[in-house]
């Protein structure tokens, strides 16, 4: 008979959970945070502007879609590589060492760059600015994605962070990239700008019409105000990376 009325209890207790949870609202909500991740963008919950103090019902809280993903913020990889890279990271975490995480952005270096344009000689392309400088001294013509946003990573800067990180002992998770956020196509244009080279060649496109093998995240841009408080560095523009390159040539 006890046990009857425990369950009984039980039972009362958890239905309106399960209301809650199976209800229209609650839905339409998880339909939209699955979208929201789909394209790369972080949710978080929020009151409403409107909202009265002391209101702490469901109805109160909406949620804000923020670009740009800050250290604490979920985690949604889109690829394979992605998830790898997150299950790396959560070994590291639940190791119990000390550990440092740094994300960075979008690579980019004058490594195995083409410098002369005039040359008809090219080192075969690993990176994006270098398959882009050499496709298009060559009056190529190449697409590139308008709806892939990030901020890039000059590796002599990325390189830099990480040897002052070890020199102060500097331990747990980050982000590193450029000042400026922007996309493929954008970075593209300045790199034509800095380097000279005919921007007419480049056919903006969506990921969609590139078809590539492994889905990419569209919005993947990173907050990296913790890393520029904590160890008081500066954060450099794209503009300011690409001149940089382009004066090693």
């Amino acid at each position: 008979m006890v046990w009857i009325v425990i369950f009984i209890c039980m039972s009362f207790a958890i239905m309106p959970m399960i209301w809650v949870k199976q209800s229209p609202y609650q839905k339409k909500i998880a339909e939209f945070r699955k979208a929201a991740r789909e394209n790369g963008l972080s949710v978080r919950r929020c009151r409403r502007p409107d909202f009265r103090e002391g209101e702490n019902r469901l109805v109160s809280v909406c949620y804000e879609i923020s670009t740009i993903y800050k250290e604490d913020d979920m985690k949604s990889p889109v690829n394979y590589y992605g998830k790898t890279k997150l299950e790396a990271e959560n070994v590291l975490i639940g190791s119990n060492c000390n550990y440092l995480i740094i994300r960075p952005n979008c690579l980019c270096s004058d490594y195995n760059t083409p410098f002369s344009i005039s040359s008809n000689s090219f080192k075969p392309a690993q990176h994006f600015l270098s398959w882009l400088i050499s496709t298009l001294s060559n009056n190529g013509k190449i697409k590139v994605v308008n709806d892939q946003i990030s901020n890039p990573v000059y590796i002599p800067d990325l390189v830099d962070v990480i040897l002052t990180s070890i020199l102060v002992d500097y331990t747990g998770i980050c982000h590193y990239g450029s000042e400026d956020v922007v996309s493929r196509y954008d970075f593209a244009m300045k790199a034509c700008k800095i380097f000279g080279l005919d921007s007419s060649n480049i056919l903006p496109v969506n990921s969609s019409e590139l078809k590539q093998v492994a889905l990419r995240p569209k919005k993947s841009s990173l907050n990296c105000q913790k890393i520029v408080e904590d160890l008081n560095i500066e954060l450099y523009t794209t503009d300011y990376s690409l001149n940089r390159i382009y004066s090693n040539k």
